[in-house]
């Protein structure tokens, strides 16, 4: 056993192609996420005629992603890692075609099923990050979750910069600009599935299985919850821990945030005469901030602490919530510094919050917990993305922006209470 009650870890150097593997999906991956995600808002808004509606399309992808965590949760528990990423990312690349069809048939509906589907791609995405943790020692756990976050950084800075490039292909197959984007998530979720598949080999987290008794009865969660669901089980384990509710609500917050904000940014700015590229660079600015200090962020959840990292990312989001209010909709420069702040508050909430949940609950139900959280996570800033197009359009952006200030009052509260256990603090370099 580890010192925080964990089981004996196995080294990361045992499987060395775990992280790269990962991180490579997570870019390849990336690329189709953060496009599509660019003008999401925009393109249901041309579909639906109502700025309301924006966010809608956004949401349902949110509300994709959150109902496929639990399965592929439960299918990495079976089978393992490999299985449950690749088909997240196929479920995405099918999402991303009907997006592209729905464009091109200018049909509301269908875009909003396949947002919906196209949440597989990043449900796969945010479950890469608990594989990148699978046996690792506590004192390593941050720093090798947000490497593979980190990854995401390449392809989410990218991403959006593709805009003009994927308009050109949208011409030359005869479909409106603005799906440019999902075509090429098409082939990003498609290659990360493909390349998942035939290299995420040994499986992490079946070698983690077969390390221990303990470590098995990941596999078999039903052995000790006859009559009970996985999803409540994981959620009573993840309440009973202060810790892992701390975790819960950082991650769950901090992504409901930024959901928000991100989503009606470009609707703001798009709005206001902001040219599309533009708007891209925004995005950028803030994927940078979600992605490219990962691994600081990582640093300082192993060495100072889950519960100090979570506070600092904390900080960042109310900064970002505090600038983006004052941000005009006719320039980009006041948004490109809030959206920049609001990527960093994130990272630094999903980094130390999920090292933090998934060390602070029983062997048995860990993946359960872990799909759990994504689907959380999903719940919340599915809610949060519902209610920020009507905000903005009866009160303004400004009172959104101001709004997302409340939300993080639950974590201040957990923040102030005092954990379960120590944390492991000053781990090796």
């Amino acid at each position: 056993m580890t010192a925080d009650g964990g089981p004996v870890a196995v080294a990361v150097a045992h499987n060395p192609r775990t992280i790269p593997v990962l991180a490579g999906a997570q870019v390849i991956g990336g690329l189709g996420v953060t496009a599509g995600v660019t003008v999401n808002g925009v393109l249901a808004s041309n579909l639906s005629g109502s700025v309301s509606l924006a966010g809608l399309a956004q949401t349902m992808g949110v509300i994709g992603g959150a109902a496929l965590a639990v399965p592929l949760a439960k299918l990495a528990g079976r089978r393992g890692r490999r299985p449950a990423l690749a088909l997240g990312y196929a479920i995405g690349a099918v999402g991303a075609l009907l997006s592209v069809t729905a464009g091109a048939v200018e049909s509301f509906p269908l875009l909003l099923v396949g947002a919906a589907l196209f949440g597989g791609g990043s449900a796969s995405g945010l479950q890469a990050r608990f594989a990148a943790i699978d046996g690792v020692v506590a004192q390593r756990r941050g720093r090798a979750l947000s490497l593979v976050v980190w990854a995401g950084a390449v392809g989410g800075v990218v991403g959006p910069l593709l805009i003009v490039p994927a308009g050109a292909v949208s011409r030359g197959l005869g479909v409106p600009e603005l799906v440019g984007p999902f075509v090429f998530a098409v082939a990003g979720y498609s290659a990360a599935a493909v390349a998942l598949w035939a290299l995420l080999r040994p499986d992490p987290l079946a070698h983690v299985l077969r390390a221990g008794a303990e470590a098995r009865a990941v596999a078999r969660p039903a052995d000790r919850s006859r009559g009970s669901s996985p999803t409540w089980l994981a959620l009573r384990a993840a309440v009973r821990s202060r810790d892992a509710l701390l975790g819960l609500t950082a991650v769950g917050v901090g992504h409901a945030v930024m959901v928000a904000l991100m989503v009606m940014t470009s609707v703001h700015l798009s709005g206001g005469g902001v040219s599309m590229p533009v708007v891209g660079v925004v995005i950028s600015a803030h994927v940078a901030g979600m992605y490219a200090l990962s691994p600081v962020w990582g640093w300082l959840t192993d060495r100072y602490g889950r519960r100090t990292a979570i506070s600092l990312g904390v900080a960042c989001l109310a900064l970002a919530g505090a600038v983006a209010a004052g941000a005009p909709a006719t320039s980009a420069g006041r948004s490109v510094v809030a959206l920049a702040l609001l990527g960093l508050g994130w990272s630094g909430c999903f980094v130390a919050g999920s090292t933090l949940l998934s060390e602070s609950v029983p062997a048995d139900v860990r993946t359960s917990v872990q799909g759990m959280s994504d689907l959380v996570m999903g719940v919340v800033a599915a809610s949060a993305g519902v209610l920020a197009g009507p905000v903005v359009e009866w009160f303004g952006y400004g009172v959104l922006s101001l709004s997302t200030l409340v939300l993080l009052v639950p974590v201040l509260v957990l923040l102030a209470r005092r954990g379960n256990r120590f944390e492991p603090v000053g781990g090796a370099a």
